[in-house]
């Protein structure tokens, strides 16, 4: 036996003699508690682990969808530009039909004053 298994021994026969029964209850009850917050602890982290799995899924959904939406927009976007330069092209079209029937109004008056002034005399 060394030294350090008599002191041991000794020191824990002093700690019987002082302490006796209720030494060895605190022992177990501080072991139970070591062990309870060994679980606990061990619990804690694979629920965090857990959580984070869910998290970091949650963000890769999250931003599978954020980027769907950016698509849809550009392309309702795109698709609102073509509309637009469509109505545009229309409108100029109808503006120039306009003014050519103000051209053919202005031929048609000037027609018909000549015409009066002939019949006139």
């Amino acid at each position: 036996m060394g030294a350090n298994d008599a002191m041991s021994d000794r020191f824990r026969q002093i700690q019987e003699i002082i302490f006796g029964e209720y030494a060895d209850q605190w022992n177990s009850k501080f072991q139970a508690l070591e062990k309870g917050i060994k679980d606990l602890a061990r619990k804690t982290d694979s629920r965090f682990s857990e959580l984070r799995q869910v998290l970091q899924a949650s963000g890769s959904e999250l931003t599978g969808e954020v980027q769907k939406l950016q698509a849809e927009l550009s392309s309702d976007r795109q698709a609102v530009s073509a509309r637009i330069e469509t109505l545009q092209s229309e409108l100029e079209a109808k503006i120039e039909e306009l003014k050519q029937g103000k051209i053919d109004h202005d031929t048609l008056g000037d027609f018909l004053m000549q015409w009066g002034q002939q019949v006139k005399g």
